[in-house]
């Protein structure tokens, strides 16, 4: 095997096992947003994602591209394992219990406005996912640091697995609705969460400190990273604030659906993306190589794109039942913003990797002014189909831009980058061995 196609196989392979763990975890998420769908109706998912919603954008903001350091600092070595777990756990602690105060301090101002006549007992229960998840992101960015990309993937499928079997346990056979919803999600970090310490825990000691000066360190690379993250989460979460200020909790959780089955075409992506990053971080490798996983990337997310449509409808009037046919047509105008956003996906981990992290913000920023000045636009005039048409555009732009500072920083012509979206291109990479470099 020569030193061209070994890291090239490696790539495979552990791209082979996220893609492999993400699709099984999807089919069992796909199978608990079902039976959530049949057993709580539109306004009781809406009423689930709302719980979470508020809990889940603290930890975006609260996170300050630590993660994203520990992914870098290990994976190139300049930090060891143990001080980044340690750390990690430190921190994460100390700035999640803090937040899930203030969190449930405002509670109060902001219950009529966005949570309406959600029972206040429904976010209380959200509120306990802040440590839980954070705890979750944190350490389990020192096994894709490390490249322990099987570990991650054993982590994927306990998380589905746990997930499917206490929703079918609390939801399904204890009758529990929202709330039994909610206690089964808070379980399933619980068993997620241990299931990363005990992989950690076979080769680290489990001892937290405050390294300061690692912080120092960690914070310098991660906020500029950070700043781009929250600007993404507005751009694909931001229409749900909108949505539920506008509309009603049976709209969000419509809405919710279509965005589950429109995003479950970016499984790969993910997967790639999760590679990538540390790869390029190790290696420094050649960006023609993340141009020939981005042309199998866009073959397999506009593959996806058109089952989609095609079989959309049915499918969803026959597993989610017909409440939820109004999703299809919110999915497939996603789409299109859903294929764009794939190359700001692939090429943003190369770039970071490089040492860009401030490339996330500058994409991500392309596309928020869209979200700002269009969801209030149209949200009122198409409802949540505006909300998706929305969307799109922003995904559209944070692609573009991803696209052209990619080609400026890697020097890749506009010639080989409109290859990636030609059929004929997609053909060759599938029938022969033009992926090796």
């Amino acid at each position: 095997m020569d030193s061209q196609t070994k890291p090239v196989q490696t790539f495979i392979i552990n791209t082979s096992w996220i893609f492999s763990a993400s699709v099984l975890a999807s089919v069992a998420g796909i199978i608990v947003k079902i039976l959530l769908a049949r057993y709580l109706g539109p306004t009781g998912l809406g009423h689930f994602t709302l719980a979470l919603y508020f809990p889940e954008l603290a930890v975006l903001f609260l996170r300050l591209g630590l993660p994203m350091s520990n992914i870098y600092f290990v994976g190139s070595g300049q930090i060891s394992e143990q001080q980044a777990f340690s750390n990690s756990i430190s921190i994460a602690l100390l700035i999640s219990l803090g937040g899930m105060l203030i969190y449930l301090t405002i509670l109060p101002w902001i219950k009529h406005p966005f949570l309406k006549d959600m029972p206040i007992s429904f976010a209380l229960i959200g509120a306990f996912s802040l440590p839980l998840t954070m705890l979750i992101i944190f350490t389990e960015s020192i096994l894709q640091g490390k490249e322990r990309l099987r570990d991650i993937s054993l982590v994927k499928l306990l998380q589905a697995i746990s997930w499917l079997s206490l929703v079918l346990l609390v939801v399904v056979g204890l009758s529990q609705g929202t709330y039994g919803a909610l206690v089964s999600f808070l379980l399933r970090d619980s068993l997620t969460l241990t299931g990363i310490l005990l992989l950690l825990l076979r080769s680290l000691k489990f001892w937290p400190t405050l390294d300061l000066v690692l912080l120092k360190k960690q914070l310098t690379y991660g906020l500029k990273g950070h700043l781009g993250s929250i600007v993404l989460f507005f751009n694909f979460r931001f229409d749900i604030l909108f949505i539920t200020f506008f509309l009603t909790p049976r709209e969000v959780g419509i809405y919710s659906l279509a965005v589950v089955m429109s995003e479950s075409l970016w499984k790969f992506a993910d997967a790639v993306q999760a590679v990538i990053f540390p790869r390029t971080a190790a290696t420094q490798g050649s960006a023609n190589f993340t141009l020939r996983v981005q042309t199998v990337v866009t073959a397999v997310t506009v593959t996806g794109s058109l089952l989609l449509i095609m079989l959309g409808k049915p499918v969803i009037g026959w597993l989610f039942s017909k409440a939820f046919e109004e999703a299809y047509v919110v999915a497939v105008c996603l789409c299109p913003g859903i294929i764009a956003l794939t190359f700001a996906k692939i090429f943003n981990a190369d770039l970071v990797g490089r040492g860009y992290p401030w490339v996330i913000f500058q994409a991500a920023a392309c596309g928020l002014p869209f979200t700002l000045l269009l969801n209030p636009l149209l949200i009122p005039l198409l409802g949540i189909q505006g909300a998706a048409i929305t969307s799109s555009i922003s995904y559209i732009a944070n692609g573009i831009f991803s696209v052209l500072f990619f080609s400026r920083i890697c020097k890749i012509s506009y010639v080989d980058l409109l290859a990636t979206i030609n059929p004929w291109q997609w053909w060759k990479l599938a029938t022969t061995r033009h992926f090796i470099p």
